[in-house]
């Protein structure tokens, strides 16, 4: 938590103290432009996801990036890290799912 307060004190990541999982419209375009730009379009699918818990604290909107188009900043290594794992749970959590192929054997 204390790597994360040095970042969200920087401007570089939205509220840490949080367990919500909306995203702002404007972060759900910036990651729409991420995505396409750095992987391309048939890979961005928009979701707005919706916390369950009842206990959920929804006052502020999921731990992002302040700036999507950042996707490294300077700073101490543990810094790094914590903002390129929360740049790319962001942008994960807007992408098209996986498709997988399950090769069948059958046994003779």
């Amino acid at each position: 938590m204390a790597v994360a307060q040095k970042l969200y004190e920087a401007g570089k990541i939205t509220y840490m103290r949080t367990d919500s999982t909306n995203l702002s419209r404007l972060a759900l375009a910036k990651s729409r432009e991420a995505v396409i730009a750095g992987f391309g379009e048939k890979y961005s699918k928009t979701r707005q996801f919706v916390t369950k818990s009842k206990g959920a604290q929804e006052a502020h909107e999921a731990i992002r990036p302040a700036y999507l188009d950042n996707q490294t900043i300077s700073g101490s290594q543990n810094e790094k890290k914590l903002y390129e794992l929360i740049w790319k749970r962001t942008i994960a959590s807007q992408m098209a799912d996986a498709v997988v192929e399950k090769p069948q054997f059958q046994l003779k």
